[in-house]
């Protein structure tokens, strides 16, 4: 009897989860690829490319070093690519990008892609 109950419960537990997921569509997820040039100064312009890296999917483009997190300013962006420019309060240093999503649940991707702030 109690095992029966059990099962019971972990059914109606798997079955909510389902039902829940099957309320949010499909989203892409935005990956960078590449970045280029590699090698910077402050208030140079850089490009981001990869795939679903459009306003629709992507709110926001960060530099991360670490614990620092830095906002850049988006210029220009595509469903390919993201165009921004480098802080100019910015040090050198090796940084990575990091996305903000878009949606109901916004999430931060760090993108595995490096350059150099000369």
């Amino acid at each position: 009897m109690m095992r029966s109950l059990v099962v019971c419960l972990v059914c109606l537990s798997f079955a909510s989860a389902i039902a829940m997921a099957a309320d949010e569509p499909y989203r892409p997820v935005p990956m960078i690829k590449a970045v280029a040039p590699d090698t910077a100064k402050a208030g140079d312009e850089l490009t981001a490319t990869g795939t679903h890296l459009d306003k629709a999917l992507v709110a926001e483009l960060y530099m991360i070093q670490g614990e620092k997190t830095i906002q850049v300013k988006i210029e220009n962006q595509t469903e390919e690519a993201i165009k921004f420019t480098v802080p100019a309060s910015v040090k050198p240093g090796k940084y990575q990008l990091m996305v903000l999503t878009t949606g109901d649940k916004p999430q931060y991707l760090e993108e595995p892609v490096y350059f150099t702030v000369e």
